[in-house]
């Protein structure tokens, strides 16, 4: 049997009324979603990984709040530019240049 030793999740806020907007999910349902991630953070795997997409004017104001989520616990937060696609009203003012 092949045995995961690793898990990675995508999560763009830690606000419970931001992840209505982003997700279009209930906002009660962060608590499970964190609570996953904690799961996976106190389990054997060897790597969690985190996925945040960062959007000018959404959720920005987060990143330090992403960062100190890895100073306690062996979790890697990835910062992913908001790209285009199919119905996810990309626009260019909303993307964060890594440069300024």
């Amino acid at each position: 049997a092949v045995v995961s030793t690793q898990s990675t999740g995508s999560l763009d806020t830690l606000v419970p009324q931001k992840f209505q907007f982003i997700g279009r999910r209930p906002a009660a349902t962060l608590h499970k979603v964190l609570k996953g991630i904690r799961a996976a953070v106190d389990s054997p795997l060897k790597s969690v990984k985190l996925n945040t997409v960062i959007m000018k004017g959404v959720n920005e104001d987060e990143i330090c709040d992403f960062v100190s989520l890895t100073k306690e616990d062996p979790l890697s937060v990835r910062f992913l530019e908001f790209m285009p696609f199919s119905g996810n009203a990309w626009s260019q003012r909303k993307i964060i240049p890594y440069q300024a």
